[in-house]
């Protein structure tokens, strides 16, 4: 949580020369876990400037489902990277879904949450079982 919290104070009045720089996808993570570790909303901890900066960028639209859910590259990868794909696709669905600024997300998640549960329980299992 702690590690979350440093990006308390990132400053948004710079140009971020890509948008997707993860600073959106710590809130969404700190939100989650305030929220299934501490039973606390933290939903409005997103700075005004943060806010300000996705609906100047227009980067709200740039989210959609079900391709946060990366279904396509993890069915094309190789067992070799099937690890990577699934985290990576936590990562977005977490951090981005979790933040409720995406409309398509909200609108989607209880689907998201479905395949969030079925991404963790194939990496449990590869950690167990050490199998893809």
């Amino acid at each position: 949580m702690k590690i979350c919290e440093i990006a308390h104070g990132v400053e948004f009045s710079f140009e971020f020369r890509d948008w997707n720089s993860g600073i959106q996808n710590i809130y969404g993570l700190e939100i989650r876990i305030a929220r299934e570790l501490l039973g606390e909303n933290r939903r409005n901890n997103i700075p005004p400037s943060l806010l300000e900066y996705c609906f100047s960028k227009r980067v709200i639209k740039e989210v959609s489902y079900p391709q946060i859910l990366r279904e396509d590259k993890i069915a094309a990868c190789n067992s070799k990277f099937l690890n990577t794909e699934l985290c990576l696709a936590l990562y977005n669905m977490i951090g981005l879904g979790e933040t409720g600024l995406y409309t398509e997300l909200n609108k989607n998640w209880g689907k998201i949450e479905e395949t969030i549960d079925i991404y963790i329980d194939c990496l449990k299992d590869e950690i167990l079982f050490g199998e893809p």
